[in-house]
């Protein structure tokens, strides 16, 4: 556990990063035409990203920056 600016930061898991299909918690924090870039919340605020056309089953790029919001916390699958 480390203090940074007032708050206190850590990691819930041991790894570094999650594994492939791990389910996450992320916040957006910011959608640029390529996808949307997040903060992974459980993994000390590492930064990742989501690909339009990963967002869902059935993507499409009008769906993705409807649902995508700055912000919003979601729950993912790597």
């Amino acid at each position: 556990m480390e203090h940074r600016k007032g708050q206190l930061h850590f990691r819930y898991y041991e790894q570094e990063y999650p594994q492939e299909n791990d389910i996450v918690v992320v916040q957006i924090k910011e959608v640029v035409e390529t996808g949307a870039y997040v903060s992974l919340l459980e993994y000390d605020d590492k930064e990742g990203m989501i690909n339009p056309n990963e967002y869902s089953k059935r993507p499409t790029l009008k769906n993705f920056y409807k649902a995508v919001k700055l912000g919003r916390q979601e729950v993912v699958r790597v």
